[in-house]
């Protein structure tokens, strides 16, 4: 694959998981359930553990 071709796959990808949380977030919000904001603080840590970045 090309640079150009996974850097179309990498913006896609990023803007489709930023339309999901976007939509999840909104969906939560109007049924009033505030709490699903706190998971926040449970995946965050994941994440960053999964991510072994070189320093």
């Amino acid at each position: 694959m090309s640079d150009t071709s996974t850097r179309h796959v990498i913006a896609f990808m990023g803007t489709a998981a930023f339309l999901l949380v976007f939509l999840a977030g909104y969906i939560a919000g109007t049924l009033g359930w505030w709490i699903i904001a706190l998971l926040v603080l449970i995946v965050y840590p994941i994440i960053f553990n999964m991510v072994h970045a070189e320093d």
